[in-house]
């Protein structure tokens, strides 16, 4: 029980670190995009 509990901590603070990286990713695209 507590190993699926860190496994599943685990699995959802990676898909935050994803979805952060991404969104950080299309914020300088648009800045970008913007500035020029």
């Amino acid at each position: 029980m507590l190993i699926s509990a860190s496994e599943h901590s685990a699995q959802s603070s990676s898909i935050k670190s994803q979805l952060h990286m991404t969104r950080n990713r299309l914020g300088l695209e648009f800045i970008a995009s913007f500035n020029s």
